[in-house]
């Protein structure tokens, strides 16, 4: 079988784009598989946070390029039960030469390995950064049971477990006998990064910020994300009294307020900007603009944002919770915090000196050219799903 056209299942909890770098990285994964002539579909649930996404159910349809069938979420958000995707999968997974699981403690994830070891089809799983002991002490004793009523088999049996970075699969194997890790990074489309509006149009969008410098966060505003952090830290910032910080994104009501209360007694309040989800050329538009680039975070085990940033020429600000802070630190494209503390006099040193900005944005936009596009990475994914279906 290497070398031909493989027809691959995608199984993740939810595509929605509130969920982030998951969503976005398995979407653009089918497609750059799909434009080598394979046959990528997912299998996801029609969560989007506490609705639904507005899309037909139990059919195939085109989804942002990609074939995709839905399935209504039942009962709670973190779980995503999808009762309806169980048995579709169990009658259809043979259809397929292997199954790439995305996630690990979701019904998805339950469900597409139990088919694939009933129906004898060989899956790989992406564990998300679940695996990590940070993740592993929320909702414990939920993941416990279900590591031991199913995850542990579900593991053992995979032809392999896919990390994004090295420093994900050390964490994860750490005190455990996983084995058949393999790390292959995430990958992102850099032509799609590519538009650049005009100032006219940035700002007409954008007024509140033409003309002015910003730092940005951009992504799920969630607690492990540690904006409470970023805000402290802005507030203290005194380098140059029109500077801004942008925090944009969606979460729940209740921490968004929280956030927004924090800011308004900020000594910083009037630079403060929290805008809601940006998508497409707006999106890029903002990152375009910004002058720095910031995500802290308790977890991520890649970064799919922060390599968006690198890859529009943006020098970015990450603390050792950010997985791609390896390659940052190797690179020189970015500052790699150490503890939460230091971050103000990072955020101060870096808007005090544009030409390292310049310059550390512009090896960061290199090594995602040479290391973390799609065109880099889709050969190395080929070469893994080939060796998945012949050891069938």
């Amino acid at each position: 079988m290497q070398g031909s056209a493989l027809k691959i299942l995608h199984v993740i909890p939810a595509v929605a784009p509130i969920y982030g770098g998951p969503s976005k990285l398995v979407l653009s994964m089918c497609s750059a598989l799909n434009h080598k002539g394979h046959q990528s579909e997912i299998v996801t649930s029609s969560a989007d946070g506490h609705g639904s996404l507005n899309q037909p159910l139990h059919r195939f349809i085109d989804y942002q390029g990609v074939r995709c069938l839905f399935f209504a979420r039942k009962l709670g958000e973190g779980f995503k039960y999808a009762p309806g995707m169980s048995a579709w999968l169990h009658q259809h997974v043979t259809d397929y030469d292997l199954v790439h699981i995305h996630g690990v403690f979701s019904w998805s994830s339950i469900a597409a390995s139990k088919a694939c070891l009933t129906r004898s089809v060989p899956y790989l799983v992406r564990p998300l950064g679940s695996l990590d002991p940070w993740s592993l002490k929320r909702k414990s004793l939920q993941k416990r049971f279900l590591t031991w009523l199913w995850v542990e088999r579900m593991l053992q049996r995979a032809s392999r477990i896919h990390y994004t970075s090295a420093r994900e699969q050390r964490e994860a194997e750490r005190g455990r006998n996983i084995g058949k890790g393999v790390v292959l990074p995430a990958a992102i489309d850099i032509r799609q990064l590519e538009y650049e509006p005009s100032p006219d149009w940035f700002a007409e969008n954008f007024p509140a910020l033409s003309g002015c410098q910003y730092i940005l966060f951009l992504g799920r505003l969630v607690p492990k994300k540690k904006l409470e952090n970023l805000i402290e830290a802005f507030g203290r910032i005194e380098v140059n009294d029109g500077l801004k910080l942008v925090i944009a994104g969606a979460g729940e009501p209740e921490y968004c307020e929280k956030l927004r209360g924090l800011a308004r007694r900020s000594a910083a309040v009037q630079r403060i900007i929290f805008m809601n989800w940006v998508e497409g050329g707006a999106k890029i538009a903002l990152i375009r603009n910004c002058s720095l680039f910031v995500l802290i975070s308790d977890n991520e085990n890649f970064g799919i944002a922060v390599a968006e940033a690198m890859a529009c020429g943006r020098a970015v600000v990450v603390n050792q919770g950010v997985y791609l802070c390896d390659h940052i630190l190797e690179n020189q494209s970015g500052w790699v915090i150490d503890k939460d503390t230091e971050l103000a006099a990072v955020l101060d040193s870096a808007m005090q000196n544009k030409a390292e900005r310049l310059r550390r944005g512009a090896r960061g936009r290199g090594l995602v050219k040479q290391r973390f596009t799609w065109d880099c990475v889709v050969t190395q994914l080929e070469n893994l799903y080939h060796d998945c279906a012949d050891s069938k």
